[in-house]
């Protein structure tokens, strides 16, 4: 009866709009004050996960991602990437899909991508001739890599929410992000040869002038080489790699004089108001699935998926489908906090690796940022290219596909994610 009680005034209070953390928050705190629970051991299963040192790898990749995009380093940035693969079919496309590869080594963001980058790189391409709903959909999608290649902020918080090293959990999504930027451009070559009419042909790039875009981003460049090159040779913890990343940002704004006293004030003022809104939601989440474990509900539900298969990849098929449907209606991080806590109990016992698994569902709810009613990124291109929700959504459809093609082969090909950390460590 409880149980019914705590589920039915969650969905209800989601139903009628109320925002996810307090939605999370209510239903735990009356079923808590029935069952006796002393309000400190509220208070301390909320605090606790959010004051933890490794939460701090959160704010600062925020604000990584909020000083680049006040300063002129994304312009540079999809400058080289044009200059590197702008002479392949599909041209400022596949530009598109490398410059979000690069920024994502900087910001692990999807929503800081397509609305920093982004802008830039719709602008160029509508400028050179592209289709805007065709330039938008790349963007969109592209955007998706951003939380997938390290850093991430969805990972950090799988990784504060299961107990993983968010460190580990950081290079497990290092190849499964490359795979899905190669998945993009195969899929932006396929669309230019079929509708050249949408992909006018760019001028081929000298090596000259390869150089000097080079050259231009050389410092932009070294910044994911830093942040990565830290974590991989554990010379970094996450939130080290956060802060030091953050200090290279904040020299490298400076030295193009672009950043200015104005711009550095509102990229910590937005900076404090997207942690402040995680850290809500992520205390939510803990008392929330506090609440479902002491209730049993992991053990009933390992019981029932046994009942009807065993194979775990059959239910992590499963859970992607659940995760896609809910991403149609929730934003991604929301998505992570209400299944998390509950998918990570059961893991274990049916035989799912945890750091598999945290990789899979980031990039589950990831899609999310592309998918309509309620994308992230959507939503973000919307703004400034003037189309609608549906208009982007509709154009979007081909490259959603080779993203569920890229999360189709992580899944079945478990290394792709378990490899590069096994090898640091094991090196280590």
């Amino acid at each position: 009866m409880e149980l019914a009680l705590f589920f039915g005034l969650f969905l209800l209070l989601m139903v009628i709009g109320v925002p996810l953390a307090f939605a999370m928050l209510l239903p735990s705190f009356v079923i808590l004050w029935q069952t006796g629970v002393p309000a400190t051991v509220v208070a301390q299963t909320i605090v606790d996960p959010i004051s933890s040192p490794s939460f701090l790898a959160v704010p600062f990749f925020i604000l990584v991602a909020e000083i680049l995009n006040a300063t002129q380093v994304s312009d540079k940035l999809f400058e080289f990437a044009r200059r590197a693969v702008g002479w392949m079919p599909g041209g400022l496309g596949q530009a598109n899909v490398l410059g979000s590869m690069i920024f994502a080594g900087m910001s692990g963001s999807a929503i800081a991508d397509a609305a920093g980058l982004g802008r830039i790189e719709v602008k160029a391409m509508t400028d050179s001739g592209y289709d805007m709903a065709e330039s938008a959909a790349i963007t969109a999608s592209s955007s998706v890599i951003g939380p997938i290649i390290p850093p991430s902020i969805p990972l950090a918080v799988y990784g504060i929410i299961s107990g993983q090293s968010i460190a580990e959990l950081f290079l497990g999504g290092f190849i499964p992000g490359v795979v899905m930027g190669i998945c993009l451009m195969i899929i932006t070559g396929i669309r230019a040869k079929r509708r050249p009419d949408l992909f006018p042909v760019e001028p081929p790039t000298s090596f000259r002038e390869l150089i000097t875009a080079t050259r231009q981003a050389l410092w932009a460049l070294l910044l994911p080489v830093f942040i990565i090159g830290g974590l991989m040779t554990g010379y970094f913890t996450a939130t080290e790699a956060g802060s030091a990343g953050t200090l290279y940002a904040l020299v490298l704004a400076i030295s193009t004089r672009t950043f200015s006293a104005k711009s550095f004030y509102r990229a910590f003022v937005i900076t404090m108001r997207s942690t402040a809104q995680v850290m809500i939601i992520l205390g939510a989440a803990m008392a929330f699935s506090w609440v479902i474990t002491v209730s049993q509900v992991p053990q009933a539900l390992v019981a029932f998926v046994l009942s009807v298969t065993s194979n775990k990849y059959l239910i992590l098929m499963a859970i992607g489908v659940i995760v896609l449907i809910m991403g149609c209606f929730l934003a991604g991080n929301a998505i992570l906090v209400i299944l998390g806590p509950m998918l990570i109990a059961v893991a274990p016992d049916l035989d799912i690796n945890l750091l598999h698994l945290g990789v899979f569902m980031t990039i589950g709810c990831m899609i999310a940022v592309i998918t309509p009613p309620v994308g992230g990124s959507l939503f973000a291109i919307s703004t400034y290219t003037g189309l609608t929700i549906g208009q982007l959504g509709k154009a979007c459809v081909p490259y959603l596909i080779a993203i569920i093609i890229s999360w189709i082969i992580m899944l079945f090909v478990p290394e792709t994610v378990t490899w590069l950390p096994g090898l640091i460590w094991k090196r280590g």
